[in-house]
């Protein structure tokens, strides 16, 4: 995934195990340093060769798009609306 999202978590560079990955970085990511701009983050998704199901479609409560994981499994990525 991108690295550079999960900077202020700590150094990823020696972790292989994804299991390990996931418990001492990215769970310590705040979800509004993610997804504060949806856009920006399909695109630098898309740059990484990450796949979508869907373009992002507007609900009441914000946008959501559906992303698949190296699995193939579903990841929504959703940003509140502000205000």
């Amino acid at each position: 995934m991108a690295p550079d999202l999960f900077a202020r978590q700590g150094d990823a560079s020696g972790i292989a195990d994804m299991k390990e990955l996931q418990s001492k970085i990215v769970s310590k990511t705040p979800d509004a340093q993610v997804m504060s701009d949806l856009d920006a983050t399909i695109a630098r998704l898309r740059g990484a060769g990450a796949r979508f199901r869907n373009d992002p479609i507007q609900g009441p409560g914000g946008r959501q798009v559906l992303a698949e994981d190296p699995a193939g499994n579903p990841v929504e990525l959703f940003e509140a609306t502000s205000g």
